[in-house]
C-alpha cells in the first residue's frame, strides 16, 4: 500500500491578506449607535443604518462600523439584515457579497423585518447572501498580527451560489483567513463552489478547497472557527483539470476545509457535498513529488488542526472522488470526513451513505475510509454510528487498493491513535478487485483502544486481504477491542491481522458471524482472541432501510460485559442495567428522564427497543416518614402511557424511581434507577443586630 502525503498549496495567502486589508472597507464614518441596519428597501448613504433609514447593502453597512484607535483600524458593532436576497456589489475589490478586511468585534445577523429590528427570526424572514455564481458569500481576511483580536459572529443567514476560483479557489461560501474567533450559528451554506483553475499547459493545476467554508491560519497563528446549528449542503470542492501535465488538482473538503485552525462544531448537518480531484487525461497521474490527484473529505477536511471537537454531527451522502489520469488515478480519501496531522474528538454523531471513490487510470486509484479517513491523528470517537458507507477503487488494468468501508486510520510513519467507545460500524462496503480489506474498519500502523463496539453486516468484495469486520495491519498497529459484538459477516474471515501488526487482543466478544474463520493472523503478526460468546444480538432493525443496530429483547449481549467502566451507552443512557453492562454500543433498557418540583416529580420514558410492551410500572422508594405519591404507593400501574407526574410528595425529600416494562405478565425491560430530591430549599442568613 502506498501512502500519498497531502500537500495543500496556499502560497500567496499572506500577500492576499495585505492587499485585501487595503481594498476592503472604505473610510466611512462609524455609526453613532454601533448598530447598522440593512434592508432591500434601504439606501446606501453616509447617514444610513437607523430603523427608519436602513442601508441597502451589507458591505456598505459593515464599512460604517470602522473605528480608529491609537492608529489601528478595526470593526466594532453589529449589522442587522432584514429579509431579502443580497447579491455582490459592483466593487471589484470586494471578493464577496460581504468582505471584511480588518479585525475587531463584528456581528452580522440576519432574520429581521423592517417592522421588527429587535428579534431575529430567520424562518419567517429569510436573509440570503447570493454570490450569483460569481463571488463568495463572505470573505474574512485579516493580517496575522491582528488575528488574536478578531471576533466575527455570523448568524441567521443563508449563503448560496458563492464561487471561489481563479488564483485563490478556497471557500466558495465563506473564506476565513487568520481570524482567531469566527462564530457561525443558525446558518445554511448551500450550493457553493470552490473550483481550482484548469491548466492547458504542462505543470500543476490549483486545488479547490472548502466548497462551503474554508478557514486558514498559519503555522504560527491559528485561525479559529466555531459552528453551531449550521447546515452545509450540496457544496463542491473541485480540483482543476490538467490538459497535458502529470495530475489534476486536489479536491479538499466539499463542505468544510480547515488548515492550521482550531475547529469546534455542534449540531452540524453535512449532506450532499462533493470533493472531486481534477483529471489529467494526458498525464501520468503522479507529480514530481509523488502526489496524486487525490480527493480529501467529501464533507469535511481538517489538516494541521491542533484541536477539533465535532459533536452531534449528521454527515450523510457526501463523496470524495479521486481524479482520473492516463496513468494512476487519484485516491478517494474520506467520503464523509478526512483529517491529517490533527487531534480531536467526534461524538454523538452519525455518518451514513458517504462514498470514497478512486479515480480511473491504467492503474486505478485507491480508496480509503468510506465514512472517515484519518492520518497522523489522535482521534477519539464516542457514541458514533457509521452505517452504509462505501469505499470503491478506481478501474484500470491494475486495480486500485481499497481499505475501510467505514473507517480507515493510518500513521504514515508517524503516530496515530484511536480511542473509541460506543460505536456502531455496520453495513459498510469495501469494494475492489485488487488488494481489499476491512469492510468495517481498517487500522494501519495505529494504536487503538476500542470498547463497546458493534460491528455488523460489513462486506469486502474481494478476499485478497480480509477482515469483513476489521483489518489490522503493518507495524505499530496494536491495541484491544473489548466488550463488543461482531455479527452478520460472511466470507473468508471477520478479523484479519497482517504485516507485522502485533499486540492485538480481541476480548469478550459476542459472535454471530458465518465467516469461515473468525480471526486470521499472518505468520509475521500476533493477535489473541479471548472470552468469546456465541449468540444472536437480536438487533432491532438491521440493514436497509433503518440500519438500527441497537440490541433488543432476548439479545445474547445483555449483561455479558466484563470489567466495563463505561457508564453510558451510544444514546447517553445509563450503564449497566442489571448485574453487568451489555456488549456492544447500546444498553437494552427503558430510557427514563425526569425533573423534580416542590412536591412532584415529572417522569417521561421511551419504550425498550424491539419489544412489545403492554404495560409499565412505576417503582419508587422514599425516605422514612415521607408521603407516598397521590397516584398510589409503589408500584404504580401506568398502563401503556410513557409519562406520569407523581404529586403530593414531601418537600426537601429524596425519592428513587425506576420504570419496569411488561409484555403481559412477563417483565421485558427496566430503566435505570434515578434519584430525585423535591424542592423548596431555604437558606438561613445570619442575624445582624445593630
Amino acid at each position: 500500500m502506498k501512502y500519498h502525503h497531502v500537500m495543500v498549496r496556499i502560497s500567496g495567502i499572506f500577500a492576499l491578506i495585505c492587499a485585501m486589508t487595503l481594498l476592503i472597507g472604505g473610510a466611512q464614518a462609524q455609526s453613532a449607535t454601533g448598530v447598522v441596519r440593512v434592508a432591500i428597501t434601504g439606501t446606501d448613504t453616509t447617514s444610513c443604518g437607523s430603523t427608519s433609514q436602513p442601508c441597502r447593502t451589507p458591505q456598505y453597512a459593515i464599512e460604517r462600523l470602522i473605528v480608529t484607535s491609537a492608529g489601528v483600524r478595526s470593526f466594532q458593532g453589529q449589522v442587522l439584515i432584514a429579509a431579502g436576497t443580497y447579491g455582490p456589489t459592483g466593487d471589484p475589490s470586494v471578493a464577496g457579497v460581504v468582505g471584511i478586511g480588518l479585525g475587531g468585534n463584528l456581528t452580522i445577523r440576519g432574520g429581521y423585518s423592517t417592522s421588527n429590528w429587535n428579534t431575529s427570526n430567520p424562518a419567517a424572514n429569510p436573509t440570503i447572501l447570493d454570490g450569483q455564481n460569481s463571488k463568495r458569500g463572505i470573505l474574512i481576511t485579516v493580517p496575522a498580527a491582528t488575528a488574536p483580536n478578531c471576533t466575527i459572529t455570523i448568524s441567521g443567514l443563508t449563503i448560496t451560489n458563492g464561487l471561489a476560483t481563479g488564483s485563490d479557489p478556497y471557500g466558495g461560501g465563506i473564506l476565513i483567513d487568520n481570524c482567531s474567533n469566527v462564530r457561525v450559528s443558525n446558518v445554511t451554506i448551500a450550493n457553493n463552489k470552490a473550483v481550482g483553475q484548469d491548466n492547458t499547459n504542462a505543470g500543476p493545476t490549483s486545488p479547490g478547497a472548502g466548497g462551503g467554508i474554508a478557514v486558514r491560519g498559519s503555522t504560527t497563528v491559528k485561525a479559529g472557527l466555531t459552528l453551531s446549528s449550521v447546515t452545509l449542503q450540496n457544496n463542491q470542492a473541485n480540483g482543476g483539470n490538467e490538459g497535458s501535465g502529470a495530475r489534476g488538482g486536489l479536491g479538499n473538503g466539499g463542505g468544510l476545509f480547515a488548515i492550521n485552525s482550531n475547529v469546534n462544531a455542534s449540531d452540524l448537518i453535512v449532506t450532499g457535498n462533493t470533493a472531486k480531484a481534477g483529471n489529467a487525461p494526458g498525464g501520468s497521474g503522479a507529480g514530481g513529488d509523488g502526489q496524486l490527484g487525490d480527493s480529501l473529505g467529501g464533507g469535511i477536511a481538517l489538516i494541521d488542526t491542533p484541536t477539533f471537537t465535532l459533536n452531534r454531527l449528521t454527515v450523510s451522502n457526501n463523496s470524495a472522488t479521486g481524479g482520473n489520469a492516463a496513468g494512476t488515478g487519484g485516491y478517494g480519501l474520506g467520503g464523509g470526513i478526512f483529517t491529517e496531522r490533527s487531534a480531536g474528538t467526534i461524538s454523538n454523531s452519525t455518518m451514513s451513505s458517504n462514498q470514497a471513490v478512486g479515480g480511473n487510470g491504467s492503474t486505478g486509484g485507491g480508496s480509503e475510509g468510506g465514512a472517515l479517513h484519518t492520518t497522523v491523528t489522535a482521534l477519539t470517537l464516542a457514541n458514533v454510528t457509521m452505517v452504509n458507507n462505501s469505499a470503491t477503487g478506481g478501474t484500470g488494468a491494475t486495480p486500485g487498493e481499497v481499505y475501510g468501508g467505514g473507517l480507515f486510520m493510518t500513521s504514515a510513519g508517524q503516530s496515530s491513535s484511536l480511542t473509541a467507545t460506543n460505536i456502531i460500524v455496520a453495513a459498510n462496503v469495501a469494494a475492489g478487485i485488487g488488494f481489499t480489506g476491512g469492510g468495517g474498519m481498517a487500522l494501519r500502523s495505529t494504536a487503538f483502544d476500542i470498547s463497546h463496539a458493534t460491528l455488523a453486516d460489513n462486506v469486502i468484495t474481494s478476499p485478497s486481504e480480509g477482515g469483513q469486520a476489521a483489518i489490522f495491519f503493518l507495524g505499530g498497529t496494536s491495541g484491544t477491542m473489548r466488550n463488543s459484538i461482531t455479527s452478520g459477516h460472511t466470507g473468508s474471515n471477520s478479523f484479519y491481522v497482517s504485516n507485522n501488526a502485533s499486540g492485538i487482543t480481541l476480548n469478550q466478544l459476542l459472535i454471530n458471524d458465518t465467516t469461515t474463520t473468525l480471526l486470521v493472523v499472518d505468520p509475521n503478526a500476533q493477535a489473541t482472541l479471548q472470552n468469546t460468546i456465541t449468540g444472536n444480538p437480536a438487533f432491532v432493525s438491521p440493514g436497509s432501510s433503518n440500519y438500527n443496530y441497537r440490541i433488543g429483547f432476548g439479545s445474547a449481549a445483555i449483561n455479558q460485559a466484563s470489567g466495563s467502566t463505561v457508564t453510558t451507552d451510544i444514546d447517553g443512557l445509563a450503564r449497566p442495567i442489571g448485574g453487568a453492562a451489555d456488549l456492544g454500543a447500546s444498553e437494552y433498557q427503558v430510557g427514563l428522564s425526569g425533573t423534580a418540583g416542590d412536591t412532584s416529580i415529572d417522569l417521561a420514558w421511551t419504550p425498550p427497543p424491539g419489544t412489545t410492551v403492554t404495560s409499565y410500572q412505576v417503582v419508587y422508594t422514599k425516605e422514612a416518614g415521607t408521603n407516598d405519591a397521590n397516584e398510589g404507593a409503589s408500584p404504580i400501574d401506568a398502563g401503556t402511557d410513557t409519562s406520569i407526574t407523581l404529586t403530593g410528595l414531601s418537600q426537601r425529600k429524596t425519592y428513587t424511581v425506576k420504570i419496569i416494562a411488561f409484555n403481559g405478565g412477563t417483565q421485558v425491560a427496566e430503566s435505570a434507577t434515578l434519584t430525585f430530591t423535591t424542592g423548596r430549599f431555604f437558606t438561613n442568613l445570619p442575624l445582624v443586630v445593630n
